[in-house]
């Protein structure tokens, strides 16, 4: 008897702490599209664009454009605990490493970067075929420079 009651309250201890790893997971923050402002001071208006930073400590920093995102990571070296991508199509939120980018400059973010996200390369292919451009990693996007100013037309 005493045995199962062990057992049981050593199953009970698992699940809580199980229970506490997942409460602490990064969630992608909620936009009021059309409300929110971002990092640098623009109202969010286009789903398809907007970026997230959840930093270590603190506030989601918000973005109405990838490339944003990824010029503020690059000038804000820290950890993160998830970045986030807002899929082109579905308008859903994508962990930036997990999604494929594709750059164009006939895709017209924002902010003229001309990055969209995809939930995978077979979506971003389709969209390609109306934009042209090349489709990206998250590693690849990491590995540039990122100017000041998004590329001019």
């Amino acid at each position: 008897m005493k045995r199962i009651i062990r057992l049981l309250l050593l199953a009970a201890a698992f699940g809580f702490l199980g229970g506490c790893a997942g409460a602490s997971e990064a969630q992608p923050p909620t936009i009021r599209y059309g409300q929110d402002v971002s990092e640098h001071g623009m109202i969010i208006s286009d789903s398809r664009f907007a970026a997230a930073a959840l930093p270590e400590r603190g506030e989601a920093i918000l973005f109405d454009d990838i490339g944003e995102l990824l010029k503020y990571r690059q000038d804000h070296p820290q950890n993160y605990r998830a970045l986030y991508v807002n899929d082109y199509i579905e308008k859903a939120w994508l962990r930036a490493e997990d999604a494929r980018y594709l750059e164009s400059p006939q895709l017209r973010s924002p902010m003229g970067w001309g990055l969209a996200a995809f939930v995978d390369e077979a979506a971003a292919r389709r969209v390609q075929g109306e934009f042209g451009g090349a489709i990206l990693t998250w590693a690849d996007l990491l590995a540039r420079d990122w100017p000041g100013q998004p590329p001019g037309p």
